[in-house]
């Protein structure tokens, strides 16, 4: 599968086809990619962003464990996407990582997408 663009993501949020659960989460993580800095096209590249940023698995564990040793006046815009990121994982069973969410939102996302 190939990456998920922003683009396709904000689009299958207006399709009639996808649950309002998953929905959900894609407008958790369109809120999330809008208050990283650095500006990112896809979703996957950004959940590299937050792993090199972190510096380990991106975890629910591991995003929380992170921000309580965040510089928040040095990295305001980093702490506010990864405190928002964090409502992605009230959706899923613990455990899971970013990377298992977007495999799974692809899975559910792709058979939608129209065609080019």
């Amino acid at each position: 599968m190939n990456n998920l663009s922003i683009n396709e993501l904000e689009k299958v949020t207006e399709s009639e086809e996808i649950d309002n659960a998953t929905k959900d989460v894609i407008h958790v993580f369109l809120d999330a990619i809008n208050d990283w800095p650095v500006g990112v096209d896809s979703i996957e590249l950004y959940e590299y962003e937050v792993k090199n940023f972190i510096n380990q698995t991106t975890t629910e564990v591991n995003i929380k464990d992170f921000l309580k040793h965040i510089n928040v006046i040095k990295n305001s815009w980093e702490s506010e996407s990864l405190t928002q990121l964090l409502e992605v994982f009230e959706f899923y069973d613990d455990g899971v990582s970013i990377k298992d969410i977007i495999d799974n939102l692809k899975s559910k996302i792709y058979p939608h997408l129209p065609q080019v």
